[in-house]
C-alpha cells in the first residue's frame, strides 16, 4: 500500500497524468477524472491504459522486462530516460532541439516540445496532426492522447502528409477499373454518372435524353438500361479520377455530366432540365436544389420556394455536381485530389470559379431527393475508409489547409 501511495504522489507531483483525457478513453467520460489517477494505479496499467501521450505501459514492459512495480511512476523517478513508446525516439528529437536543456529528451518533449510543436520523431508530424485532425489548436493535445491511447492493435492512421499520400497512392493503386459495356460514340449530348451498388433508383433510367453511365462499386455489374456499364472497388471520386486517366473521352465527349450518389432520387425529365438550363446560363459547376425532406448538413441548398432560379454558389456537395465539358478537362484534376470525397466539393469549386469567374450555382427549380443520412457513425463506407486507412474528415482539413478554402458550402 505505501509503494502504491508513492507511486500516487510521484506521478502527482509530474504533472503530466491526463486526468480528464484518461477518464474520456477508459473510464466513460470526463466526470470520472478524480478517479482517474487511482484505477490507473490499481488496474489501468495493468491493462496497458495510457497515462499521457506518448508513454505506453506495454512497450516499457517489453524493452525494459526487469522493472517492477508502477511502470510510469519508476519511469519518472529515473528520470524517463527509458523508452516510453515506439513513437518518440529520443536520440532523434534530441538532435532537434533548438535549445540545450538539462531534462531528457521525453521531458523537454512533453514540458515544452508538444507546445512548440516539435516532432517526436521522423514518422510524426505535430502540425500535420494539428490540420488534419484538429478543429482547433487547442484540441491537438487531446488528439494526440487519443489516437495513441486508441491504437490497441490497430495500425496508426497517417500522421504526417507524406503518410497521408502514400495511404492515399496505396488505395488507388489498388483499383481495378474494369469496362462492361460502353458506347463507341455518344447518343446524347449529356452524361449521368452514377456512383452504385445497384439499388439506385429506376427513375434516372427512363425518359431520359441522356446517355447513362453506371459504375459499381460492389460485385455486380447489373444495368437495366444503361449505356456503360463499369466496375471499380474504390469511392466516387477514386473512380472519376481512374476514368479520367485511363478513358477520358467517356466523360470528356459530352457537353455536361450529371456525378450522382446512389441515394439521390431524380426523374429523368428533371435532368434533361437541368442540363438545359446550364447550357442557357453558361454554368460549368452546378447541382439541382434538396428537396425540403432531403437530408443535408447544408440547408442553403434546400429548395427556396419562390427563390431565384439561379443561386450562385462558391461551390456545390459532392453528392450530385454537374460539369461542364471545359471545368471537367481543365478541373477533374480535383478528383484525384483525395478518396473519400470530403472537401474534394470544396476545392473543385474554388478551381471552377478560378478559372471561369461566377459560373457556380445552385439550380433551385430542379430538385433532387437525398435519402440517407451522411455516413460518418460506423456505416459501410466509413467502416470502407477506417479498413483502408482514411480518415475523410482529415482529408478535408488538409484540402482546406493546402488551398486555403473556404469551409462549408455556402450561397455567394
Amino acid at each position: 500500500m505505501a509503494s502504491r501511495i508513492r507511486d500516487v504522489f510521484t506521478i502527482l507531483r509530474s504533472g503530466l497524468f491526463a486526468h480528464r483525457l484518461y477518464a474520456r478513453v477508459y473510464l466513460g467520460g470526463s466526470r470520472a477524472a478524480p478517479f482517474a489517477l487511482l484505477h490507473y494505479v490499481l488496474k489501468g496499467e495493468a491493462q496497458n491504459a495510457h497515462p499521457c501521450a506518448f508513454f505506453n505501459p506495454a512497450h516499457l514492459r517489453a524493452t525494459a522486462p526487469h522493472k517492477r512495480g508502477n511502470l510510469f511512476a519508476a519511469f519518472l523517478r529515473g528520470g524517463a530516460v527509458l523508452p516510453a513508446c515506439a513513437q518518440f525516439v529520443p536520440a532523434w528529437y534530441r538532435a532537434r532541439t533548438p535549445t540545450a536543456s538539462q531534462l531528457s529528451p521525453w521531458l523537454h518533449f512533453q514540458k515544452f516540445g508538444i507546445p512548440a510543436r516539435l516532432d517526436p520523431s521522423p514518422a510524426i508530424s505535430l502540425r500535420f496532426i494539428e490540420d488534419a485532425y484538429c478543429d482547433k489548436p487547442a484540441q491537438l493535445p487531446r488528439q494526440l492522447y487519443e489516437i495513441l491511447a486508441r491504437q490497441g492493435n490497430n495500425p496508426l492512421p497517417p500522421l504526417t502528409l507524406a503518410a497521408l499520400e502514400r495511404t492515399q497512392a496505396r488505395f488507388r493503386a489498388q483499383i481495378e477499373l474494369t469496362i462492361h459495356r460502353q458506347l463507341p460514340q455518344r447518343r446524347h449530348r449529356n452524361l449521368v454518372f452514377v456512383q452504385t451498388a445497384g439499388g439506385h433508383p429506376a427513375s434516372i433510367e427512363h425518359g431520359r435524353h441522356y446517355d447513362l453511365m453506371l459504375n459499381h462499386y460492389a460485385a455486380t455489374t447489373a444495368g437495366r438500361d444503361a449505356d456503360y456499364v463499369l466496375t471499380q472497388r474504390g469511392t466516387k471520386v477514386s473512380a472519376i479520377n481512374k476514368i479520367l486517366q485511363q478513358h477520358p473521352d467517356l466523360l470528356l465527349r459530352y457537353d455536361h455530366v450529371l456525378f450522382l450518389d446512389d441515394d439521390v432520387e431524380m426523374h429523368a425529365p428533371a435532368i434533361n432540365e437541368l442540363f438545359s438550363i446550364m447550357a442557357r446560363e453558361q454554368l460549368d459547376l452546378a447541382q439541382p436544389a434538396l428537396t425540403p425532406d432531403s437530408i443535408s448538413a447544408f440547408p442553403s441548398l434546400l429548395t427556396q420556394p419562390g427563390g431565384a432560379p439561379i443561386r450562385r454558389f462558391n461551390t456545390v456537395e459532392i453528392m450530385a455536381p454537374a460539369l461542364s465539358a471545359r471545368a471537367l478537362a481543365r478541373c477533374g484534376w480535383v478528383f484525384g485530389s483525395g478518396i473519400s470525397g470530403y472537401g474534394v466539393d470544396l476545392l473543385l469549386g474554388s478551381e471552377v470559379r478560378a478559372q471561369f469567374g461566377n459560373t457556380v450555382a445552385l439550380i433551385n427549380n430542379i430538385t433532387a431527393r437525398h435519402t440517407r443520412p451522411p455516413d460518418k457513425q460506423g456505416g459501410a463506407f466509413y467502416r470502407f475508409m477506417t479498413a483502408s486507412g482514411i480518415d475523410p474528415m482529415a482529408e478535408m482539413r488538409v484540402l482546406i489547409k493546402k488551398h486555403g478554402l473556404t469551409h462549408g458550402i455556402r450561397p455567394l
